[in-house]
């Protein structure tokens, strides 16, 4: 018969009786604290990225004022040139998702899941939603040819689709044909890896050293594990104006995306400060198929409406609201 020895223990593991009686490995104390150190080590690296990326951000859009520099220049000199720009940003947040609603139940109701499954990206429009494009897509087709969009850019996930899909076929019910949509990615929501579609209840039973680390780094700095900051946004976004700039230059530009790109895009274009931007976040949230508008006819994009829903409120539609 042949006898079997168990392998030896290495120093970093103790014997541990098993729920079946059995023994087994476990890690000691020392290993433990060694591994959430390691950890907050993890951590502390993930919100220094963050700040840096902000840091990117601002060298980012540094670059592409002094590659505008010489337009601006001839602006301020009096020339009536535009410059190589496009003429009008409008940017719409999507209309409100199965999530919004989702979300806003299970807070009301103090529930940890918000019963929503599946990737972010794929969350469709509430009924509510359809409603809000439909009355979006007859606001369009009310103005001018000449006020009307020229490029359309749309995020790629789903409920930024439907909405610029449902404005498009509502505008042609009554005439007006609209541009069809590039799906940019660089316009998709914010990515917050492993919280993705977590409330904030769940939030803190699954991850509460994350409630800490977020508090202390603040939000706009915050990183999730595996997901994004506010300064990945705008580094994405200072990507993406470029281009904006350099393909549709003297064009009417309409944006089709989410809270946090509205918000990131003020802070590109407006050139804001972080403590500028938290004042803004704290009047309130973007509202869903909200309207922000900048005019370029200065030569430099100027802010002229924010979060309007105006739009949103006729006889047909009735009281379109956020929800």
């Amino acid at each position: 018969m042949v006898s079997r020895r168990s392998a030896p223990r290495r120093n970093d593991e103790e014997l541990s009786e098993g729920v079946d009686g059995s023994a087994r490995v476990v890690p000691t104390a020392a290993v433990l604290d060694a591994l959430e150190r390691r950890e907050q080590d993890r951590r502390r690296a993930a919100d220094e990225r963050a700040k840096a990326r902000l840091e990117q951000a601002d060298a980012a859009r540094s670059r592409l004022d002094a590659e505008h520099a010489g337009s601006e220049r001839a602006v301020l000199a009096g020339s009536e040139a535009v410059g190589d720009q496009v003429a009008e940003l409008t940017v719409a947040r999507h209309g409100q998702s199965m999530a919004n609603v989702a979300f806003t139940a299970a807070q009301m109701a103090e529930r940890l899941d918000c019963a929503v499954s599946g990737p972010d990206a794929d969350v469709e429009l509430s009924p509510l939603g359809w409603r809000q494009t439909e009355a979006l897509g007859r606001w369009l087709a009310g103005l001018p040819p000449e006020r009307r969009p020229e490029v359309v850019v749309c995020s790629p996930y789903v409920r930024a689709r439907q909405t610029w899909q449902c404005a498009t076929d509502t505008a042609g019910d009554l005439g007006a044909q609209l541009p069809r949509a590039n799906v940019d990615p660089r316009l998709g929501d914010r990515l917050m890896g492993e919280l993705e579609l977590l409330t904030t209840a769940m939030i803190a039973e699954r991850f509460p050293a994350e409630v800490a680390r977020r508090r202390d780094a603040e939000e706009l700095t915050y990183c999730p594990p595996g997901g994004e900051s506010f300064g990945d946004i705008a580094v994405r976004l200072d990507a993406l104006m470029h281009d904006l700039h350099a393909r549709y230059a003297g064009r009417r530009v309409f944006l089709v995306a989410h809270d946090a790109v509205v918000l990131m895009l003020r802070y590109v274009i407006e050139q804001l400060t972080f403590d500028e931007l938290a004042t803004i976040m704290r009047d309130g949230p973007v509202a869903n198929a909200s309207l922000t508008r900048f005019d370029g006819s200065s030569g430099r994009l100027q802010l002229v409406q924010y979060n309007a829903v105006d739009h949103l409120f006729d006889e047909t539609a009735g009281v379109v609201d956020d929800g």
